[in-house]
């Protein structure tokens, strides 16, 4: 997930560095337009987290059954506790931010006295 939040936040900053240029001369600062950015990406990580878990949920005990019955386990229940389901997917989400933030970071090497000059 990292390394495609990587790809995806430099390219969107290449494509946007005449906006963030201007929002800069407008007042911004560069945390604020890293937030702005990694919050913008956490939609589809959240969304997908959610999914995630929700199908773990359900299907872990299915597929390991299936998976398990070539090695001679015909009935297996595992225990499934919502509150680790949980965890895992806030400190995902959260690693996912942290990792969007320190991505973004490269904002701050983009001026408007640069761009003009360009």
């Amino acid at each position: 997930i990292v390394l495609v939040l990587y790809f995806v936040i430099s390219s969107a900053i290449v494509r946007k560095k005449r906006e963030l240029g201007i929002q800069k001369a407008l007042g911004f600062t560069t945390f604020q337009l890293m937030n702005q950015l990694s919050i913008h990406f956490m939609t589809p990580v959240i969304s997908g987290t959610i999914v995630g878990v929700l199908l773990g949920a359900t299907g872990t005990n299915t597929l390991m059954s299936f998976v398990q019955r070539g090695m001679g386990v015909m009935k297996a229940e595992y225990i499934i506790k919502p509150s680790w389901m949980l965890a895992f997917a806030l400190l995902f989400i959260l690693t996912s931010y942290v990792s969007a933030l320190l991505i973004a970071y490269r904002i701050r090497k983009i001026s408007a006295y640069a761009l003009v000059s360009e």
